[in-house]
């Protein structure tokens, strides 16, 4: 997430981004039909002018368009947040600065992956402990994207030194060894997506 150059690290210029950060929260928030109080406008700004300054330093975020930093950083969750008010629990699948891959099977069963792992729900939302090593929880080695076949299996992808990898998984999140080279096959020179 790139800064204004009139923005600064010093306590004016953090001011004049912060206030940009603002308005730019509300005005999205408007356009989502998301009500923000003004306090969280300003936690939110607060936190985004923190997180720009310090990106700036450290790459902490690949977000460079501040619209786009608003959108996934504070107002998808926020609404999120919402649709979930009153859940009586809630699975935080640690898929980092976006949102986990997830997939409605023809079954109606609920198959969300993120990096390392898979969870797959009944289609009344409670964990399907056929699935994974009994707990509705696989262990899919760090893929950055996945697809499920008409059959049920699940294809995972990942690029490790330029190469794309394609892993391919049982329905029921075993690793199927069979598939290419134990279970894997390597694309040299094509980077998966």
């Amino acid at each position: 997430m790139t800064r204004p150059r009139s923005a600064a690290t010093d306590a004016a210029g953090l001011a004049r981004d912060a206030e940009d950060w603002r308005k730019r929260i509300a005005r999205r928030a408007r356009r989502a039909n998301l009500e923000l109080s003004a306090e969280q406008t300003a936690a939110h700004a607060e936190f985004l002018t923190l997180l720009s300054a310090w990106n700036a330093r450290m790459n902490l975020t690949a977000l460079d368009d501040r619209d786009d930093a608003v959108d996934r950083l504070i107002l998808e969750p926020v609404a999120a947040a919402r649709v979930l008010q009153g859940a009586s629990a809630v699975l935080d699948v640690g898929s980092g600065i976006g949102l986990p891959t997830m997939f409605v099977l023809p079954n109606g069963k609920i198959l969300l992956q993120s990096g390392a792992f898979a969870v797959r729900f009944t289609a009344d939302g409670v964990l399907d402990t056929s699935f994974g090593g009994g707990d509705g929880i696989a262990t899919v080695h760090g893929e950055s994207g996945a697809a499920v076949a008409s059959d049920g299996l699940i294809l995972g992808f990942c690029d490790i030194d330029g190469a794309a990898r394609i892993r391919r998984y049982h329905a029921d999140g075993s690793p199927d060894a069979s598939f290419g080279v134990a279970g894997v096959v390597t694309l040299p020179n094509v980077p998966a997506l």
